[in-house]
């Protein structure tokens, strides 16, 4: 004789492809707002390795007119410089792609005499602009730079910029109390462990209703421990598991957010220091860049030491 259930026991599972385990959405809204903090001074380092490596040409100069200008644009207004920041990426983004393009293009030879006739410009002058022939494996050597810069620009643009607008804004500054931050992560920490823990007992719960269900003739006794104890006996050891996992996570985050501030209190103490130790380090490399800047001067007064006992005799 067949056995009917009730209905009320038998729940329908959300699908496991439909919704993300909650650690990997944790996970990447971490990742995320650190990229959302970070990710911008990466794309403004970029700025200066693309303009000063290999040749000094015009598009890379015009690299640095945009990046000073927005540096200045910071410093003067920094309402306009938010609401302005958005619509430079694009510039930025778009001026990339004209660059990459015109180079990639200018590597066939019809394409660089009509350049040679269109601009008006010998094949000397297209080469100041940055128009140069390379064969296959410098040309992608010589394109990678401006390339991975462009794709820094473009995931600052549409990924992080929202973001980072919102993070920066001074109108809307949240007050937090000292000690909230670090409670708040123990919380969302603790959070996460107790989901984690739901979901395993979530899951080993249709397991022993689908071993029920498919064993009907089986009689129900809650008296028997037997039922119970396979089950109480793994959750105690997930359930270990995960709590000692969330504390050493626990007190990763608690390093890096402290060796954070840390990195930040010395950057703003000693960032005159800093800028000052680079520009003298790039001095005494480039010898060549202070011998221009000394050289007319120093030709000037030797002429002039040279003249005056002709002039006197």
């Amino acid at each position: 004789m067949l056995k009917h259930f009730p209905l009320e026991e038998i729940k329908v599972q959300p699908s496991e492809e439909s919704e993300s385990s909650p650690l990997m959405s944790v996970l990447g809204s971490l990742v995320k707002g650190t990229l959302v903090k970070y990710w911008i001074l990466f794309c403004c380092s970029m700025f200066f390795v693309v303009s000063f490596s290999g040749k000094v040409v015009v598009y890379k100069i015009l690299y640095i007119i945009l990046f000073l200008f927005c540096l200045v644009l910071y410093q003067v207004r920094y309402d306009m410089w938010r609401r302005v920041l958005k619509y430079f990426w694009a510039v930025v983004v778009g001026y990339s792609m004209v660059v990459l393009i015109f180079i990639y293009m200018y590597q066939f030879k019809t394409v660089s005499g009509m350049f040679q006739q269109v601009f008006g410009m010998s094949e000397e002058g297209l080469r100041d602009l940055g128009l140069e022939q390379f064969d296959t494996v410098e040309l992608f050597a010589r394109i990678l730079l401006p390339a991975t810069f462009l794709l820094a620009c473009i995931l600052q643009l549409h990924y992080f910029n929202t973001d980072f607008l919102v993070l920066t804004d001074l109108d809307n500054v949240p007050m937090r109390q000292e000690g909230s931050s670090e409670e708040d992560l123990r919380n969302s920490v603790k959070a996460i462990s107790d989901m984690l823990i739901k979901e395993q007992m979530g899951a080993d719960s249709m397991d022993t209703l689908d071993s029920v269900c498919l064993s009907p003739s089986r009689e129900k006794d809650p008296g028997n421990p037997e039922e119970k104890q396979p089950i109480e006996e793994p959750m105690t050891q997930w359930g270990l598991v995960v709590e000692r996992a969330s504390l050493l996570v626990l007190q990763v985050l608690l390093a890096v957010r402290k060796l954070q501030e840390l990195a930040w209190r010395l950057l703003e103490l000693h960032s005159i220091k800093i800028v000052s130790t680079g520009i003298i380090w790039i001095s005494l490399r480039e010898v060549r860049a202070i011998g221009s800047l000394v050289g007319p001067g120093q030709t000037a007064h030797t002429q002039t030491d040279e003249v005056s006992p002709c002039m006197l005799a």
